[in-house]
Protein backbone atom coordinates (compact mmCIF):
# COMPACT_ATOMS: atom_id res chain seq x y z
CA UNK A 1 0.00 0.00 0.00
CA UNK A 2 1.39 3.22 -1.09
CA UNK A 3 0.50 6.83 1.35
CA UNK A 4 0.61 9.97 -0.34
CA UNK A 5 -0.02 13.30 1.04
CA UNK A 6 -1.67 15.87 -1.54
CA UNK A 7 -0.58 19.28 -1.38
CA UNK A 8 -3.70 21.94 -0.84
CA UNK A 9 -2.78 23.49 -4.15
CA UNK A 10 -3.44 19.92 -6.05
CA UNK A 11 -7.44 21.00 -6.64
CA UNK A 12 -7.31 18.44 -9.48
CA UNK A 13 -5.97 15.29 -7.39
CA UNK A 14 -9.28 13.62 -6.17
CA UNK A 15 -9.48 10.48 -6.60
CA UNK A 16 -6.73 7.20 -6.69
CA UNK A 17 -7.02 7.68 -10.79
CA UNK A 18 -6.16 10.85 -10.38
CA UNK A 19 -2.69 9.72 -8.55
CA UNK A 20 -2.05 6.87 -10.72
CA UNK A 21 -1.79 9.32 -13.85
CA UNK A 22 0.14 11.85 -11.58
CA UNK A 23 2.67 9.03 -11.19
CA UNK A 24 2.86 7.67 -15.13
CA UNK A 25 3.38 11.20 -15.98
CA UNK A 26 6.26 11.33 -14.12
CA UNK A 27 7.66 8.20 -14.79
CA UNK A 28 6.94 8.47 -18.41
CA UNK A 29 4.49 7.06 -20.19
CA UNK A 30 6.57 5.72 -22.59
CA UNK A 31 8.45 3.91 -20.28
CA UNK A 32 5.79 1.33 -18.55
CA UNK A 33 6.02 -1.81 -20.67
CA UNK A 34 2.63 -3.04 -22.28
CA UNK A 35 0.90 -5.84 -21.03
CA UNK A 36 -2.44 -7.51 -22.35
CA UNK A 37 -5.16 -7.45 -19.57
CA UNK A 38 -5.30 -10.92 -17.56
CA UNK A 39 -9.52 -12.23 -18.54
CA UNK A 40 -11.12 -15.34 -18.67
CA UNK A 41 -13.50 -15.32 -21.91
CA UNK A 42 -16.23 -18.03 -21.12
CA UNK A 43 -18.71 -18.73 -24.10
CA UNK A 44 -22.15 -17.15 -23.74
CA UNK A 45 -24.85 -18.95 -22.85
CA UNK A 46 -27.22 -19.05 -26.21
CA UNK A 47 -30.45 -17.25 -26.03
CA UNK A 48 -33.03 -19.38 -27.57
CA UNK A 49 -35.65 -16.97 -28.28
CA UNK A 50 -32.82 -14.80 -30.72
CA UNK A 51 -31.62 -17.68 -32.13
CA UNK A 52 -35.31 -19.05 -33.45
CA UNK A 53 -35.98 -15.41 -34.55
CA UNK A 54 -33.19 -15.37 -36.52
CA UNK A 55 -34.17 -18.57 -38.12
CA UNK A 56 -37.40 -17.39 -38.79
CA UNK A 57 -36.52 -14.39 -40.36
CA UNK A 58 -34.33 -16.32 -42.49
CA UNK A 59 -36.99 -18.66 -43.46
CA UNK A 60 -39.61 -15.98 -44.40
CA UNK A 61 -36.87 -13.68 -45.87
CA UNK A 62 -36.42 -16.75 -48.46
CA UNK A 63 -40.01 -16.61 -49.09
CA UNK A 64 -39.69 -13.18 -50.95
CA UNK A 65 -40.88 -11.41 -47.53
CA UNK A 66 -39.24 -8.13 -46.68
CA UNK A 67 -38.91 -7.36 -43.03
CA UNK A 68 -40.79 -4.44 -41.33
CA UNK A 69 -39.95 -2.47 -38.35
CA UNK A 70 -42.97 0.38 -36.99
CA UNK A 71 -43.37 2.19 -34.10
CA UNK A 72 -44.63 0.69 -30.98
CA UNK A 73 -47.19 3.10 -30.63
CA UNK A 74 -50.79 3.44 -33.17
CA UNK A 75 -53.78 6.07 -33.06
CA UNK A 76 -57.41 6.33 -31.25
CA UNK A 77 -58.15 5.62 -35.00
CA UNK A 78 -56.44 2.76 -35.86
CA UNK A 79 -57.37 1.01 -32.52
CA UNK A 80 -60.95 1.72 -33.60
CA UNK A 81 -60.88 0.57 -37.24
CA UNK A 82 -59.28 -2.87 -35.94
CA UNK A 83 -61.86 -3.51 -33.78
CA UNK A 84 -60.28 -2.86 -30.15
CA UNK A 85 -62.30 -1.27 -27.36
CA UNK A 86 -59.32 2.04 -26.16
CA UNK A 87 -60.36 1.63 -22.75
CA UNK A 88 -58.96 -1.77 -22.75
CA UNK A 89 -55.57 -0.55 -24.28
CA UNK A 90 -52.46 0.54 -22.51
CA UNK A 91 -52.11 4.74 -23.39
CA UNK A 92 -49.54 7.04 -22.45
CA UNK A 93 -49.97 9.43 -20.61
CA UNK A 94 -47.82 12.18 -22.80
CA UNK A 95 -47.87 11.26 -26.04
CA UNK A 96 -45.95 13.13 -28.58
CA UNK A 97 -49.31 12.54 -30.95
CA UNK A 98 -52.46 11.84 -31.07
CA UNK A 99 -51.09 9.00 -33.88
CA UNK A 100 -49.11 7.33 -30.85
CA UNK A 101 -51.21 7.55 -27.99
CA UNK A 102 -51.68 4.04 -27.01
CA UNK A 103 -49.03 1.05 -27.30
CA UNK A 104 -50.16 -1.79 -29.94
CA UNK A 105 -52.23 -4.51 -29.04
CA UNK A 106 -51.31 -6.10 -32.33
CA UNK A 107 -48.96 -6.47 -34.83
CA UNK A 108 -51.28 -6.35 -37.82
CA UNK A 109 -52.40 -2.82 -37.29
CA UNK A 110 -49.09 -0.83 -38.40
CA UNK A 111 -48.68 -4.05 -40.80
CA UNK A 112 -51.86 -2.72 -43.01
CA UNK A 113 -51.44 0.88 -42.93
CA UNK A 114 -47.78 -0.31 -44.63
CA UNK A 115 -49.54 -1.86 -46.94
CA UNK A 116 -51.42 0.80 -47.79
CA UNK A 117 -48.46 2.53 -47.90
CA UNK A 118 -46.40 0.40 -50.01
CA UNK A 119 -49.45 0.27 -52.61
CA UNK A 120 -48.42 3.84 -53.54
CA UNK A 121 -44.85 2.20 -54.74
CA UNK A 122 -45.49 -1.12 -55.93
CA UNK A 123 -47.80 -3.76 -56.85
CA UNK A 124 -47.10 -6.67 -54.42
CA UNK A 125 -46.49 -6.54 -50.38
CA UNK A 126 -45.11 -9.22 -48.69
CA UNK A 127 -44.05 -8.16 -45.18
CA UNK A 128 -43.60 -9.87 -41.74
CA UNK A 129 -42.51 -8.46 -37.89
CA UNK A 130 -41.41 -9.54 -34.73
CA UNK A 131 -41.90 -7.53 -32.17
CA UNK A 132 -43.46 -7.27 -28.73
CA UNK A 133 -47.34 -6.11 -27.90
CA UNK A 134 -48.97 -4.98 -24.60
CA UNK A 135 -51.91 -5.61 -23.26
CA UNK A 136 -53.81 -4.26 -19.80
CA UNK A 137 -55.09 -6.11 -17.44
CA UNK A 138 -54.39 -5.58 -13.80
CA UNK A 139 -51.02 -4.41 -14.73
CA UNK A 140 -49.07 -3.39 -18.34
CA UNK A 141 -48.12 -7.04 -20.11
CA UNK A 142 -46.04 -7.99 -23.22
CA UNK A 143 -45.75 -10.45 -25.47
CA UNK A 144 -43.42 -11.33 -27.96
CA UNK A 145 -45.24 -11.84 -31.82
CA UNK A 146 -44.65 -12.95 -35.23
CA UNK A 147 -46.91 -11.49 -37.75
CA UNK A 148 -46.77 -10.89 -41.53
CA UNK A 149 -49.30 -10.13 -44.86
CA UNK A 150 -49.62 -10.17 -48.50
CA UNK A 151 -51.38 -8.12 -50.72
CA UNK A 152 -51.73 -7.86 -54.85
CA UNK A 153 -52.61 -5.05 -56.39
CA UNK A 154 -54.39 -6.44 -59.06
CA UNK A 155 -57.91 -7.71 -58.09
CA UNK A 156 -58.42 -11.18 -60.01
CA UNK A 157 -56.54 -13.53 -57.77
CA UNK A 158 -59.58 -14.58 -56.31
CA UNK A 159 -58.60 -14.91 -53.01
CA UNK A 160 -55.45 -16.80 -53.36
CA UNK A 161 -53.70 -14.54 -50.73
CA UNK A 162 -54.72 -16.84 -48.46
CA UNK A 163 -53.47 -20.25 -49.67
CA UNK A 164 -50.14 -18.27 -50.57
CA UNK A 165 -49.33 -17.23 -46.74
CA UNK A 166 -50.98 -20.87 -46.01
CA UNK A 167 -48.18 -22.22 -48.14
CA UNK A 168 -45.56 -19.71 -46.48
CA UNK A 169 -46.45 -20.61 -43.38
CA UNK A 170 -46.14 -24.53 -43.70
CA UNK A 171 -42.60 -23.92 -44.89
CA UNK A 172 -41.82 -21.50 -41.92
CA UNK A 173 -42.63 -24.32 -39.39
CA UNK A 174 -40.95 -26.95 -41.51
CA UNK A 175 -38.04 -24.87 -40.88
CA UNK A 176 -38.26 -25.00 -37.45
CA UNK A 177 -38.65 -28.54 -37.10
CA UNK A 178 -42.27 -27.78 -36.40
CA UNK A 179 -44.21 -30.73 -37.97
CA UNK A 180 -47.43 -30.83 -36.24
CA UNK A 181 -49.23 -27.90 -37.32
CA UNK A 182 -52.61 -28.05 -38.26
CA UNK A 183 -55.54 -25.55 -39.52
CA UNK A 184 -58.69 -25.81 -37.41
CA UNK A 185 -61.81 -23.53 -38.71
CA UNK A 186 -62.77 -22.36 -35.44
CA UNK A 187 -66.27 -21.23 -34.82
CA UNK A 188 -64.89 -18.68 -32.12
CA UNK A 189 -63.00 -16.70 -35.85
CA UNK A 190 -66.00 -17.59 -37.87
CA UNK A 191 -69.48 -17.18 -36.74
CA UNK A 192 -68.73 -17.17 -32.67
CA UNK A 193 -70.67 -14.27 -30.95
CA UNK A 194 -69.04 -14.70 -27.58
CA UNK A 195 -65.29 -14.62 -28.64
CA UNK A 196 -62.49 -12.70 -26.84
CA UNK A 197 -59.28 -12.41 -28.62
CA UNK A 198 -56.35 -13.73 -27.30
CA UNK A 199 -53.43 -11.96 -26.00
CA UNK A 200 -51.54 -9.90 -29.10
CA UNK A 201 -54.42 -11.33 -31.46
CA UNK A 202 -56.98 -8.93 -33.73
CA UNK A 203 -60.83 -9.23 -32.82
CA UNK A 204 -63.24 -11.37 -34.60
CA UNK A 205 -64.12 -8.00 -36.18
CA UNK A 206 -60.72 -7.86 -37.88
CA UNK A 207 -61.04 -10.76 -40.37
CA UNK A 208 -63.39 -11.42 -43.09
CA UNK A 209 -66.62 -13.81 -42.25
CA UNK A 210 -65.73 -17.96 -43.47
CA UNK A 211 -61.88 -16.53 -44.84
CA UNK A 212 -60.11 -17.62 -41.74
CA UNK A 213 -58.56 -20.48 -39.31
CA UNK A 214 -56.46 -20.90 -36.22
CA UNK A 215 -52.84 -22.57 -36.39
CA UNK A 216 -52.43 -25.17 -33.80
CA UNK A 217 -49.69 -27.57 -32.70
CA UNK A 218 -50.97 -30.68 -31.67
CA UNK A 219 -54.17 -29.08 -29.48
CA UNK A 220 -51.89 -25.96 -28.49
CA UNK A 221 -53.24 -22.93 -29.78
CA UNK A 222 -50.17 -20.84 -31.60
CA UNK A 223 -52.00 -18.35 -33.90
CA UNK A 224 -54.41 -17.23 -36.29
CA UNK A 225 -54.36 -16.90 -40.76
CA UNK A 226 -57.23 -15.50 -42.77
CA UNK A 227 -58.19 -12.97 -44.86
CA UNK A 228 -58.53 -9.21 -43.31
CA UNK A 229 -62.42 -7.85 -43.76
CA UNK A 230 -62.61 -5.30 -46.31
CA UNK A 231 -64.67 -3.16 -43.91
CA UNK A 232 -61.12 -2.90 -42.05
CA UNK A 233 -59.16 -2.37 -45.50
CA UNK A 234 -61.12 0.23 -47.01
CA UNK A 235 -60.76 2.51 -43.91
CA UNK A 236 -57.23 2.43 -45.34
CA UNK A 237 -58.09 2.68 -48.95
CA UNK A 238 -57.32 -0.81 -49.86
CA UNK A 239 -59.56 -2.14 -52.47
CA UNK A 240 -58.04 -5.61 -52.94
CA UNK A 241 -58.02 -8.73 -50.60
CA UNK A 242 -55.11 -8.89 -48.09
CA UNK A 243 -53.93 -11.95 -46.17
CA UNK A 244 -52.57 -11.83 -42.77
CA UNK A 245 -51.38 -14.07 -40.16
CA UNK A 246 -50.06 -14.07 -35.99
CA UNK A 247 -47.97 -16.53 -34.23
CA UNK A 248 -47.34 -15.74 -30.64
CA UNK A 249 -43.54 -16.47 -31.37
CA UNK A 250 -42.81 -17.09 -27.60
CA UNK A 251 -45.00 -19.80 -27.82
CA UNK A 252 -43.51 -20.79 -31.63
CA UNK A 253 -39.65 -20.88 -30.15
CA UNK A 254 -40.38 -23.44 -26.93
CA UNK A 255 -42.00 -26.03 -29.47
CA UNK A 256 -39.35 -25.32 -32.51
CA UNK A 257 -36.63 -28.11 -33.02
CA UNK A 258 -33.44 -27.80 -34.36
CA UNK A 259 -33.09 -31.72 -35.26
CA UNK A 260 -34.81 -32.54 -38.47
CA UNK A 261 -35.86 -35.61 -40.11
CA UNK A 262 -34.06 -36.15 -43.34
CA UNK A 263 -35.84 -37.91 -46.60
CA UNK A 264 -33.56 -38.83 -49.60
CA UNK A 265 -34.87 -37.64 -52.55
CA UNK A 266 -35.83 -39.90 -54.72
CA UNK A 267 -33.72 -40.90 -57.82
CA UNK A 268 -36.73 -42.11 -59.99
CA UNK A 269 -39.10 -39.64 -62.08
CA UNK A 270 -42.42 -38.48 -61.10
CA UNK A 271 -45.40 -38.57 -63.04
CA UNK A 272 -47.96 -35.45 -62.46
CA UNK A 273 -51.87 -35.38 -63.37
CA UNK A 274 -54.18 -32.52 -62.74
CA UNK A 275 -57.39 -32.93 -61.47
CA UNK A 276 -60.62 -29.76 -61.87
CA UNK A 277 -63.07 -30.42 -59.08
CA UNK A 278 -66.34 -29.10 -59.39
CA UNK A 279 -68.21 -28.80 -56.37
CA UNK A 280 -69.94 -26.64 -53.69
CA UNK A 281 -69.03 -23.10 -52.52
CA UNK A 282 -69.21 -23.70 -48.60
CA UNK A 283 -66.87 -27.22 -49.31
CA UNK A 284 -63.23 -26.43 -48.11
CA UNK A 285 -60.66 -27.01 -50.23
CA UNK A 286 -58.96 -29.18 -47.15
CA UNK A 287 -62.11 -31.47 -47.35
CA UNK A 288 -61.01 -32.47 -51.04
CA UNK A 289 -57.84 -32.46 -50.51
CA UNK A 290 -58.67 -35.19 -47.83
CA UNK A 291 -60.51 -37.26 -50.28
CA UNK A 292 -57.95 -37.01 -52.68
CA UNK A 293 -54.82 -37.85 -50.26
CA UNK A 294 -57.19 -40.60 -48.79
CA UNK A 295 -57.36 -42.65 -51.58
CA UNK A 296 -54.07 -41.57 -53.45
CA UNK A 297 -51.86 -43.68 -51.08
CA UNK A 298 -47.56 -44.01 -50.87
CA UNK A 299 -47.65 -43.46 -54.27
CA UNK A 300 -49.39 -39.82 -54.08
CA UNK A 301 -46.42 -37.82 -52.94
CA UNK A 302 -48.27 -34.09 -52.86
CA UNK A 303 -51.56 -32.77 -53.79
CA UNK A 304 -51.70 -28.81 -54.53
CA UNK A 305 -54.48 -26.48 -55.51
CA UNK A 306 -53.07 -24.53 -57.96
CA UNK A 307 -56.38 -22.58 -59.31
CA UNK A 308 -59.55 -21.73 -57.48
CA UNK A 309 -62.42 -20.26 -60.05
CA UNK A 310 -66.27 -18.80 -59.17
CA UNK A 311 -68.21 -16.71 -61.64
CA UNK A 312 -69.10 -16.83 -65.42
CA UNK A 313 -69.58 -20.22 -66.66
CA UNK A 314 -70.31 -22.17 -63.67
CA UNK A 315 -73.64 -23.01 -61.90
CA UNK A 316 -75.06 -21.11 -59.14
CA UNK A 317 -73.41 -21.92 -55.92
CA UNK A 318 -70.49 -23.65 -57.66
CA UNK A 319 -66.96 -23.52 -57.78
CA UNK A 320 -64.30 -24.82 -59.75
CA UNK A 321 -60.73 -25.93 -57.97
CA UNK A 322 -57.92 -27.64 -59.76
CA UNK A 323 -55.45 -29.53 -57.97
CA UNK A 324 -51.90 -30.94 -59.27
CA UNK A 325 -50.98 -34.19 -58.15
CA UNK A 326 -47.10 -35.94 -58.41
CA UNK A 327 -47.14 -39.78 -57.79
CA UNK A 328 -43.31 -40.81 -57.55
CA UNK A 329 -42.16 -43.87 -56.02
CA UNK A 330 -38.54 -44.21 -54.12
CA UNK A 331 -37.94 -47.96 -55.15
CA UNK A 332 -39.19 -47.98 -58.72
CA UNK A 333 -40.22 -46.36 -61.56
CA UNK A 334 -43.75 -45.76 -62.07
CA UNK A 335 -46.26 -46.89 -64.96
CA UNK A 336 -48.51 -44.95 -66.59
CA UNK A 337 -50.78 -47.84 -66.08
CA UNK A 338 -50.72 -47.58 -62.35
CA UNK A 339 -50.71 -43.78 -62.09
CA UNK A 340 -53.81 -44.00 -63.97
CA UNK A 341 -55.47 -46.57 -61.91
CA UNK A 342 -54.97 -44.44 -58.51
CA UNK A 343 -56.36 -41.61 -60.61
CA UNK A 344 -59.46 -43.32 -61.53
CA UNK A 345 -60.34 -44.70 -57.86
CA UNK A 346 -60.05 -41.04 -56.71
CA UNK A 347 -62.31 -39.95 -59.17
CA UNK A 348 -65.05 -42.94 -58.54
CA UNK A 349 -63.99 -41.13 -54.44
CA UNK A 350 -64.77 -37.80 -55.72
CA UNK A 351 -68.10 -38.45 -57.73
CA UNK A 352 -69.23 -40.69 -54.94
CA UNK A 353 -69.31 -37.39 -52.73
CA UNK A 354 -71.43 -35.99 -55.35
CA UNK A 355 -69.16 -33.73 -56.33
CA UNK A 356 -68.26 -33.19 -60.40
CA UNK A 357 -64.69 -34.13 -61.98
CA UNK A 358 -63.87 -31.71 -65.09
Amino acid sequence: MLLTKIPPERLDLRIKEDLIEEIARIHGYENIPSKLPLASLAVPKRNDLLFWERMAKDALSGAGFDEIYNYSFVGEKDIENAGFNPAKIASLLNPVSDEKKFLRPALLINLIKNVGNNFRFFDEARMFEIGKIFRKNAEIGEKRMLAGVIAHKTTNRKGREFYELKGVIDALFDGLGIAEHWYAESPEYVRGNDFEPRSGEAPRGFWKEGGSAEIKVGDKHVGCLGEITPLVLEKYDIKTPVAGFEIDFEALASLAEEEQVYYPISKYPAIVRDLAILLPLEIRVEEALNVIENVGGPLLQDADLFDMYEGENLPGGMKSLAFRLIFQSKERTLSDKEVGDITAKIINAIRQEGWEVR
